[in-house]
């Protein structure tokens, strides 16, 4: 039975060393996610949206079974009294099988990315700006019965109720990564050869945008409405985006495994 949980650790670990692997190669391709630069007036041409749904569909497989695994746990933890041997059993057995499958979807999302020839910011981009701000998802989806948690005490929990996306640095680094592509758009802007007076238009609501998001971490960018152009770029595609949408993978859609919390994730 040791040597059994010991193959199991070490499979783990060999596991995440190869999505950290795939992170690595991804950045070493495309850069990090606030290398990337949206277009000036921030509007997602439609090669980049077909190719961002071909790497959504390839993932639904998991974003399946991921479902599964959580709504096992989530339902026999929330039961009250005494639960059946098969039921305590079967939610060790999810329990034990999450974090291998987190690790394969990350992989997967990462492959997928290279192959449709994505960055991570690009991809980090069109999924803040199609499923939250659009859409109205929470980035905070996918936590609400989940808490990954290192807080250095022997009492390291990694399933229970409550939103870790309010409570850990995720929330920092995803404000963070939203602020530092809108800047970049915004350099986008004066670099663009744009028409003066549109330049002058989109500069300002722009700005605008920023200093809201800097004042207020909460917020969700664009939260009062898209511009028009980014609206426009997306309608024809919205039932597919929509229909591509997973809550209980969000998290995992927007940030790495990797180690390190540098610019370049």
């Amino acid at each position: 039975m040791l040597g059994g949980g010991f193959l199991c650790v070490r499979s783990t670990v060999n596991r995440f060393q190869e999505v950290q692997q795939s992170q690595t190669e991804l950045e070493d391709a495309y850069g990090g996610i606030t290398d990337f630069v949206p277009q000036p007036d921030g509007a997602i041409p439609a090669p980049r949206v077909q190719r961002f749904l071909s790497v959504r569909e390839s993932l639904v497989p998991l974003q399946r079974r991921m479902a599964e695994t959580f709504a096992i746990i989530i339902k026999d933890e929330s039961e009250n009294g005494k639960q059946a041997i098969g039921h305590t059993l079967r939610t060790i057995k999810a329990a034990t099988g999450i974090l291998p499958l987190i690790g394969d979807y990350i992989k997967l999302r990462n492959q997928s990315l290279m192959e449709a020839e994505m960055g991570p910011g690009e991809y980090f981009y069109i999924h803040t700006i199609v499923y939250h701000s659009w859409l109205g998802y929470s980035p905070a989806d996918g936590t609400e019965d989940m808490i990954i948690v290192a807080d250095g005490s022997s009492d390291t929990r990694i399933f229970g109720h409550g939103s870790a996306f309010r409570e850990e640095p995720s929330t920092g680094r995803y404000q963070t990564y939203v602020v530092a592509l809108l800047k970049n758009q915004l350099k986008a802007i004066s670099s663009a050869g744009v028409g003066s007076l549109h330049a002058a238009q989109l500069r300002e609501r722009l700005q605008s945008e920023i200093n809201v998001l800097e004042r207020n971490p909460a917020r969700i960018p664009w939260q009062d409405g898209l511009p028009t152009e980014i609206e426009a770029s997306l309608a024809p595609y919205r039932t597919r985006l929509e229909h591509m949408y997973c809550k209980t993978t969000n998290i995992f859609d927007l940030f790495s495994l990797k180690n390190d919390d540098s610019t370049r994730d």
